[in-house]
């Protein structure tokens, strides 16, 4: 081989590896991006799973929240009726006490449930202040009673949320609210 040859030869040979070495490079490089590629589905489609997962639990708790709601609205209509109150009075009155929590804690140990019955003042009711339904019964048969022997609805419900100024306070809330409808 002469000089001009082995010149082209070696020129060839750099131009084959050139070639080769791009081409490995080139399926490395699109190897490596598809890898990235199918990396981020996997966590693309692990947020996907853990979002669906969400909001399963999600409307879930919204479906309770809805059932709960509808259960208490239920009550306090028939508590209303049964003692011949306004059923949005007695469900003013115990929004005030608990939004509506059916398991609130209330500072005082003798206050029970989503009305606020002292069962210590209030232990000669037909229902039981401490179950769910009972205390909304218990609700309107105390509010009821009071609405009876009392000369205003102010004294009535200053007598339900306790006679003080605060009680005297929350009556005047709870009747500013019944009465802007």
């Amino acid at each position: 081989m002469n000089k001009a040859t082995t010149y082209l030869f070696s020129i060839t040979c750099f131009l084959a590896l050139a070639v080769a070495s791009i081409t490995i490079y080139g399926l490395t490089y699109e190897n490596t991006k598809q890898l990235a590629i199918i990396e981020n589905y996997k966590q693309d489609n692990a947020v996907l799973v853990e979002l669906s997962e969400s909001l399963i639990n999600y409307t879930t708790s919204v479906n309770e929240e809805l059932q709960l709601r509808q259960d208490l609205t239920s009550l306090i209509i028939d508590a209303s009726r049964s003692y011949n109150i306004d059923p949005k009075l007695l469900a003013i009155t115990i929004k005030s006490e608990s939004n509506f929590r059916p398991n609130p804690q209330h500072a005082l140990s003798h206050v029970k449930g989503s009305a606020g019955i002292n069962v210590k003042a209030n232990n000669k009711l037909k229902h039981n202040a401490s179950s769910y339904v009972g205390n909304v019964y218990a609700s309107a048969e105390i509010l009821a009673g009071y609405i009876e022997t009392s000369d205003s609805l102010t004294l009535a419900l200053t007598r339900y949320k306790g006679l003080s100024p605060q009680g005297f306070g929350q009556a005047k809330e709870i009747i500013k609210e019944y009465n802007k409808q």
